[in-house]
């Protein structure tokens, strides 16, 4: 007979010739498919859904022996995930010889339609849930019937030439019973993440970041249950901005966008699981507002086909409902359950490629200061006592590498290997599904033309090494190792700003070493992280060569007056000020917990005292006599001044003159200097953060009462005498001398003196400007330039 090519050719021709008896085919009544392992009745008793029989070890029913045609196999069915056993690969129907030498696959569990028969008899509604095989030629018919007490399952075996039937009894067989249909408990979903949750049923994870394509991934929705004049947004897995609706997961404006409201923040997701008779399985994700005052959910269900979503509206007062259909709401649906495309990189020159999402182009032409710009670094996983060099977009020529992308040399200077030509660059890479990351790679081929050679086995280990060039035949020749090169960059990600490379951390040559040269096939991986940066482990081939170069780009930014070892460090991403600034908040996770020593070599570079290299600030500097960072409000704690900074370079604005940084009124007051350039000064903290000091004559000015508020403003200089601020007649704290003035401790007071209205009463004095008094004229802000990795 003709092989069946579908399932639904099979649930017509089996049904017919098997149950006779029953009326088909001029039924009325349908199930239709909701999902892997369900279906919702025409006639309005609810939906079959056999997800409570799924066990936490695929497959639910396994090894079960054929009974109405008895043969020597065995049969095992998952009504609702895919599972592998032997040769049957992600199948739903497994066939295996009883001697588990021949497995068969009998059905894919994506091939799954329904039917409905009734029994004339009986009266009794029979739903078949039919599979094909991956190649069409079996196919499997499981026909369910909604019974009382506990399930049974049989297999009958192959009743047709490559057709197989099994019969289900089961209460999770009957229209609209529930996750109790068991008798066990039913499932929830732990939270393991912002758009995720672990099934307790064994049946996998609920993952809706597949879904992220932008920000918000749905935009714009407009209300149908309950119309309003509104658009909704929401984004499932990361925060947006949009309007006043800050960091939020869903959003409401008005349609001529003059009213925004936040009605749910990311961060107070909460997560449920429940199993409705008309709806099906449904995944819940819960959000609040800031203030508390507004509810949203986004009711997912378990779908096939494609994504859609539907803002019902403001179905109670300041409760909100939205409900997503979509294959990523099912449990293990996998990163392709989105349907997209992979992001792939197209390459555009030397150094760049283009988003295939429409983020950016990834263009490392940002990061040239040198040539090469990265010069003499160590290899550190496998250190082997040469140097490498790199130039991401123009060939450089060093010793006896000429015109290449990458050169490694030995420290004296006598071996110098071509380890890629600039011209051979080949691009690839995208952003992972998963995470998010830009992940992009620059392979390079040197001029002899071997890229892959004496790669061991990994997955499946022998003593035999392998080669491999991809495109052009090769000599065996003395080409020995494999180098892997990682760098993390804010210039690594789409639409970086120009001034993503910040200052440059020079590092110190290496000492010499040894170990056999020949060419060797250099990639070199670009991370960017949207969230937070960190040094990557790399992945490569045992006996290897592998080299991990770190750069992280060490640059403070986000200038602070008013407290001690600020560590609120310079960075703008997107629409955001100043670059990178996650990057940077997150940089302390990853600094080693030691302090340094960072010797002074002028005013805006210092020397680290275990050779690891500059710190140079130069780069940012701006030269025109004009602060590089303006107008910064203050943060830890705030205050209602605004604050500049110039590095290296001085910059006069209004009452500053000459200085390093000012501090200002923003409605018109005055300006006070803050230090000069000349007096800047570098030291560590313990965690190994580099600072620098810069000092001005008097340490605290125009500060306000606040234990006892009055009229006045009090001005005070720890250990000298100041005349630059006037003439100062109301003075609450005279000098005070400690350790560290030129002449030595005050004299402690223990009178009451009497200031203009009164004694001075004793109190703790609470000063703006934090500083510490290492300097004799008190060091008047203290700036985080980088951290040491």
């Amino acid at each position: 007979m003709d092989q069946l090519k579908t399932s639904r050719f099979l649930l017509d021709f089996v049904t017919v010739l098997l149950f006779s008896q029953l009326v088909s085919g001029q039924q009325t009544l349908t199930c239709e498919k909701t999902g892997p392992c369900s279906c919702m009745m025409s006639d309005g008793t609810g939906e079959i859904n056999l997800r409570p029989l799924v066990a936490a070890n695929n497959p639910s029913f396994k090894d079960f022996p054929a009974t109405t045609n008895p043969d020597d196999y065995l049969y095992s069915w998952n009504p609702c995930e895919p599972f592998t056993e032997g040769l049957c690969r992600d199948v739903a129907v497994c066939q295996k010889k009883k001697d588990g030498k021949v497995y068969t696959d009998l059905g894919q569990q994506d091939s799954m339609e329904t039917d409905v028969s009734v029994d004339p008899d009986t009266g009794e509604t029979l739903v078949s849930f039919a599979y094909s095989s991956a190649d069409d030629k079996r196919a499997s018919l499981v026909v369910t019937k909604c019974t009382t007490g506990e399930t049974n399952f049989t297999a009958e075996g192959e009743t047709l030439m490559n057709t197989f039937v099994f019969q289900l009894d089961s209460p999770c067989a009957c229209p609209g019973v529930g996750p109790e249909c068991t008798g066990q408990q039913p499932p929830t979903c732990e939270k393991t993440g912002p758009c995720s949750c672990n099934m307790s049923d064994g049946s996998g994870q609920v993952d809706l970041s597949p879904l992220m394509t932008g920000n918000p991934t749905f935009k714009d929705l407009v209300a149908t249950t309950e119309p309003d004049n509104y658009l909704y947004s929401w984004n499932p897995c990361q925060p947006f901005t949009e309007g006043q609706c800050q960091n939020v997961a869903v959003c409401k404006k008005s349609n001529d966008s003059s009213v925004y409201e936040d009605i749910g923040t990311q961060d107070s997701v909460e997560i449920s699981f429940s199993q409705d008779s008309d709806e099906g399985e449904i995944v819940t994700f819960g959000y609040t507002s800031l203030d508390g005052l507004r509810l949203s959910s986004v009711m997912a269900k378990c779908t096939t086909g494609e994504t859609s979503i539907k803002a019902d509206g403001e179905i109670l007062d300041n409760n909100y409902l939205f409900e997503l259909s979509s294959p990523c709401a099912c449990p293990n649906a996998g990163p392709d359950c989105a349907g997209k495309t992979p992001v792939t990189c197209e390459k555009t020159g030397p150094c760049s490629c283009n988003m295939s999402d429409g983020s950016g182009e990834v263009n490392l032409q940002l990061l040239l200061s040198g040539n090469p710009t990265f010069k003499d670094y160590q290899s550190t996983i496998f250190p082997d006592g040469f140097l490498y060099s790199w130039n991401p977009c123009e060939p450089f020529s060093e010793g006896s590498c000429k015109d290449v992308a990458a050169c490694k040399s030995v420290s004296d200077g006598s071996e110098y290997t071509d380890i890629g030509k600039q011209d051979s660059v080949q691009i690839s890479g995208g952003r992972d599904d998963s995470s998010g990351d830009v992940v992009v790679s620059f392979a390079y081929t040197s001029a002899d033309g071997e890229r892959f050679k004496d790669i061991p086995a990994t997955t499946v280990p022998d003593d035999f090494l392998y080669s491999w060039n991809p495109c052009e035949p090769f000599d065996e020749g003395a080409c020995k190792d494999v180098a892997l090169f990682q760098l993390t960059s804010a210039c690594a990600c789409p639409g970086a700003d120009v001034d993503c490379a910040g200052p440059v951390i020079i590092p110190t040559p290496a000492p010499t070493g040894g170990l056999g040269g020949g060419s060797i096939f250099l990639i070199i991986t670009y991370l960017c992280k949207p969230c937070d940066a960190h040094v990557c482990s790399v992945p490569y081939c045992n006996k290897s060569i592998s080299y991990h170069a770190r750069v992280v780009s060490a640059f403070a930014g986000y200038f602070l007056v008013g407290a001690i070892f600020n560590k609120v460090i310079r960075g703008k991403q997107g629409s955001e000020v100043v670059p990178n600034v996650q990057f940077w908040r997150n940089l302390p996770g990853y600094v080693k917990a030691n302090s340094v020593d960072c010797n002074k070599i002028n005013a805006c570079s210092c020397s680290m005292a275990d050779g690891t290299g500059v710190i140079d600030l130069s780069p940012l500097a701006s030269t025109d006599n004009t602060p590089r960072y303006k107008g910064y409000k203050a943060t830890q704690p705030p205050d209602a001044y605004l604050y500049d900074w110039n590095p290296c370079q001085p910059f006069t604005d209004g009452d500053c003159v000459s200085v390093a940084g000012c501090q200002s009124d923003p409605n018109g007051g005055d300006s006070y200097a803050l230090g000069s350039q000349d007096s800047a000064t570098f030291g560590t903290a313990d965690d190994g953060t580099v600072l620098v000091t810069y000092s001005s004559g008097v340490s605290y000015h125009d500060l306000k009462a606040i234990q006892f508020p009055d009229d006045f403003l009090y001005s005070w200089n720890p250990c000298k005498p100041f005349t630059d601020v006037g003439s100062c007649t109301n003075v609450a704290l005279r000098p005070a001398r400690s350790s560290s003035c030129p002449h030595g401790p005050a004299p402690a007071r223990t009178d009451s003196s009497s200031g203009p209205h009164g004694p001075a009463p004793a109190r703790t004095s609470q000063l703006r400007p934090a500083r510490s008094s290492s300097d004799p004229h008190g060091p008047f802000f203290t700036k985080t330039l980088a951290k040491k990795v």
